[in-house]
């Protein structure tokens, strides 16, 4: 069939590809040529447009997952960021755009960056709570099981270490005791003590104990549940015997991690 070098510069125009060959000064047989291998290629990829679909999409995949990981973990919960609105625009953290999110990388301790957030203590100490189970599948964690003989009687004791991302530690223990079952869980952020939570466990009683610790280490405050709802201990003598009664297995759990 007959051509001429403006079917040549049309046909190179319309597949977009005068940037790579150069019609006015290749010959006519060398530009037929390249062009033929150009769209013998192009037939090849349409028979085949299934899996390059698929690779297309593996790719895409991919780079989005590793972009999102670099945006942080507030990109999908923005609970997790340490502000509430946007810095410069005021916006709502919850209303900001996916395509426009992007963290900041962090300058502070984790206490600092809850601080920052909220003032109130008690406060602060369930934002960390609810961090350290965030982080539930992200923990290295380390069981002791043994037994205790007191008076021919023996008790089982199993005690759990987990470490957590951004200096969190969680210890838990379950103690069988004479007339009930104590199970505790000690939370801890950078080797400091802020939260416990016991549950003291009878045959006709359940007894629950929370306390919420300052950062110096003093009590902020104790609640108990007997049955009838939380209430706040503000007697001095039962605040030391609550905090004395746990932090003694707090001893038992921690000597035994570190034999």
């Amino acid at each position: 069939k007959s051509f001429n070098i403006l079917d040549l510069e049309y046909t190179f125009d319309f597949y977009k590809l005068k940037d790579e060959f150069n019609v006015h000064l290749e010959y006519e047989s060398q530009l037929v040529l390249k062009l033929s291998q150009f769209l013998t290629k192009l037939e090849y990829y349409k028979n085949n447009i299934k899996p390059i679909i698929k690779c297309q999409a593996i790719i895409r995949g991919f780079i989005t997952r590793k972009l999102n990981r670099l945006r942080g973990p507030a990109l999908f919960k923005r609970t997790l960021s340490n502000n509430d609105t946007d810095f410069l625009t005021y916006s709502p953290i919850h209303k900001i755009d996916i395509k426009d999110f992007t963290k900041k990388e962090k300058t502070h301790s984790t206490e600092e960056r809850i601080k920052s957030k909220y003032t109130d203590r008690v406060r602060q100490i369930k934002e960390m709570y609810k961090e350290v189970k965030s982080y539930s599948k992200d923990g290295k964690c380390k069981t002791i099981n043994w037994e205790e003989t007191d008076e021919f009687r023996p008790f089982d004791r199993e005690v759990t270490e987990c470490i957590y991302p951004d200096g969190y530690k969680r210890i838990t223990l379950a103690f069988a005791l004479w007339e009930s079952y104590l199970t505790s869980e000690y939370y801890f952020v950078n080797d400091k003590l802020f939260f416990v939570y016991e549950v003291d466990e009878g045959y006709d009683e359940k007894n629950k104990t929370r306390i919420y610790f300052k950062e110096n280490g003093e009590i902020e405050k104790i609640l108990v549940d007997y049955g009838d709802g939380n209430s706040k201990v503000t007697d001095h003598k039962e605040l030391d015997r609550i905090t004395n009664f746990n932090l003694r297995w707090l001893n038992i759990a921690e000597r035994e991690l570190n034999k």
